[in-house]
């Protein structure tokens, strides 16, 4: 038989064939040894047996420990020291770790990396008491194999007794619908359900707002008249003013009245603060404007000329009901009240009429002798009070205006009270 030497041998490499040996120099094939036995032998007797050699050297384990501190309770990266660097774990092992001391735990996990005594590992599952640990015993573990195959099922039992009727399940989805049956007796009529929501507004005819009629109006065209307040209507060939006319009362300025207002037209004047009604010919105002309701009483304190107030005590209050104002107060003089001259005051509301005229009563208290008549007076301004006094001299009734020492010298614990009533502007 021919000799097959292999293809492209490395320097070194043996072939053996047919009892003799070559080897490969580089260049060409040397043989080596040459087996000139003869045909082998029967088997001789077995010798007998030789004593036991020594115990060789204790080879590297699994079973090692650690004192590292751990937390059993989470999958995830662990690092431990074990009691040997002398051990046969590498990366990729599936190790073991057993609490030793205190509640029984285990991690199930795989080691990424080895140096020495230090050990790596990740760990994938835990049983026990969740805590940090001191004191372990580690080891190879195994993987959970794969699930076998279901095994063949055994024979039935014996049926037992019915047990009590379970929940009931969910419902199941909705079968196919069936035919239609014949139509039955109509029932009584169910109440009326809620009003569903209210449509869009539907497409209106056309408004146009200005002080002038649109030009080229259309039959049910609308305008709203900004200088009136009117609304109209295009019908017949002409503009027809709608209900009662404008808003009202229609806001307007003083100066910007409707031009061609009808009878019982009312109008605001935003600038004056003030309602108005038209009678036919003119404006007519309904009220004067005040901040209080009608009848009330407000208080005020004067302001005076020619009387030093000092530490004298006030009470002012007045009340408007449409122009007529009444005005009622009294000033009780204290130690460092003094009177100057004739004495005037400011009214709380001004007057219509600026002419002089006698608004009301008075009276002149003087502490522990009497009490003198006063003619309270408004001057030209329409705003301010002068006081004239009556008083006795002799067998005579003298008027004259009230002074420092007329009709008497003032002291403490006499007044001057007034009751007033006028027009208001």
């Amino acid at each position: 038989m021919a000799i097959d030497f292999p293809n492209s041998p490395s320097v070194n490499d043996l072939h053996t064939s047919s009892g003799k040996t070559w080897k490969w120099d580089g260049e060409k094939w040397v043989v080596v040894y040459t087996d000139l036995s003869g045909p082998v032998g029967a088997t001789g007797p077995t010798g007998p047996t030789g004593p036991t050699g020594p115990t060789g050297p204790t080879g590297l384990g699994y079973l090692v420990t650690s004192s590292t501190s751990m937390y059993l309770g989470s999958t995830g990266i662990r690092s431990m020291t074990v009691n040997t660097a002398e051990h046969a774990y590498t990366a990729g092992d599936y190790i073991a770790l057993k609490t030793t001391t205190g509640p029984t735990g285990t991690m199930l996990g795989t080691v990424t990396s080895v140096a020495g005594a230090s050990v790596d590992f990740t760990v994938d599952e835990y049983l026990g008491t969740s805590g940090s640990y001191t004191s372990w015993a580690v080891s190879l573990a195994g993987k959970t194999g794969a699930t076998g195959p279901t095994g063949a099922t055994g024979p039935t039992g014996a049926t037992g007794p019915t047990g009590p009727t379970g929940a009931t399940g969910p419902t199941g989805a909705t079968g196919d619908t069936g035919p239609t049956g014949a139509t039955g007796p109509t029932g009584a009529t169910g109440p009326t359900g809620a009003t569903g929501p209210t449509g869009a507004t539907g497409v209106g005819a056309p408004l146009t707002s200005s002080a002038t009629a649109p030009s080229s109006p259309s039959s049910g065209d609308l305008w709203f008249d900004t200088s009136s307040g009117a609304a109209y209507i295009y019908y017949n060939s002409a503009w027809v003013e709608l209900g009662g006319g404008t808003m009202s009362p229609y806001q307007v300025s003083g100066g910007s009245r409707p031009s061609s207002p009808w009878e019982g037209q009312t109008i605001y004047e935003t600038d004056t603060d003030k309602l108005l009604v038209y009678s036919g010919s003119s404006w007519l105002y309904v009220t004067t404007p005040q901040t209080t309701e009608p009848g009330a009483w407000s208080s005020y304190t004067p302001t005076w000329t020619s009387l030093t107030v000092g530490n004298a005590t006030q009470s002012f209050k007045y009340t408007v009901m449409n122009k007529l104002v009444h005005v009622f107060g009294r000033i009780t003089f204290g130690s460092t009240t003094s009177i100057s001259g004739t004495p005037r005051m400011t009214l709380p509301v001004t007057r219509a009429n600026g002419d002089l005229a006698n608004l009301g009563t008075g009276l002149l208290g003087d502490t522990g002798t009497g009490s003198y008549m006063l003619m309270p007076l408004s001057d030209a301004s329409g705003n301010v009070l002068l006081f004239r006094a009556d008083h006795t001299v002799g067998s005579s009734v003298l008027e004259g205006s009230v002074s420092s020492t007329s009709p008497f010298t003032w002291t403490a614990g006499d007044f001057i009270q007034v009751n007033l009533m006028y027009e208001a502007q």
